[in-house]
């Protein structure tokens, strides 16, 4: 109760989130983030299971114990990537850069395993262990704003991300739609194409994200 913003009224604390998106940085690195961590999110929470069954050729027990695998890369990947990342932080790296050579290893594992096709497994093994980087852009984003919009920023991200997961779910679906179902099974070049798609926007964002970068400032009003 004691810090700052505590005492807002909820007609200023929702009046925030305006100020949240109208900033440019939260969009630039925020938009990265959702749609970087909104394909792992779609990937790992739906259509992995069916791809490892269609385009990977095993079946339910066998899925059942590589998605579980996986899962546990994801979690050991989350713990090495903070770790390293807060290790190289504070002997001076810069956040933004390591988001940065996150992003472009994750969109080259990315078409790599669009391109690979059933030979994918362990590109998926590295995908989900090599991470979003999420987490690292919210800790940026707390930065860029004022101590009492830290809240308002975490949220306003989050449902970037999950909006963006949710679509890409969806249009993963539409893709595969595309091509017959046969016995049950999606079309391998359905996949190929989907997944392609989706390196395509994580490319466009990478650039919007490099080219219209601006210096770090602490804001709670304007970029």
């Amino acid at each position: 109760r004691h810090e700052a913003g505590s005492q807002q009224s909820l007609a200023s604390l929702a009046a925030g989130f305006g100020v949240v998106f109208a900033n440019g940085t939260f969009w630039r690195l925020g938009l990265m983030m959702a749609v970087m961590s909104g394909t792992n999110t779609a990937m790992q929470s739906l259509w992995i299971g069916p791809w490892l069954r269609d385009v990977g050729g095993f079946d339910r027990p066998q899925s059942l114990v590589l998605m579980t695998w996986l899962a546990l890369a994801a979690v050991a990947g989350y713990i090495v990537a903070g770790t390293a990342c807060d290790w190289l932080i504070r002997r001076g790296a810069r956040a933004l850069t390591l988001y940065k050579i996150q992003c472009c290893i994750v969109i080259v594992l990315f078409a790599l395993i669009a391109l690979a096709g059933k030979d994918a497994v362990p590109l998926w093994f590295a995908y989900f262990a090599m991470g979003s980087g999420g987490p690292l852009v919210l800790a940026m984003l707390a930065r860029r704003f004022t101590p009492e919009f830290t809240g308002r920023v975490n949220t306003a991200s989050n449902v970037l991300l999950f909006s963006l997961a949710v679509l890409f779910q969806w249009g993963v679906g539409v893709a595969l739609d595309f091509w017959p179902v046969i016995d049950g099974h999606y079309a391998a070049d359905g996949y190929r194409v989907a997944l392609a798609v989706l390196v395509v926007v994580q490319l466009a964002m990478f650039v919007v994200l490099a080219v219209f970068e601006k210096p770090k400032t602490a804001i709670g009003v304007a970029d």
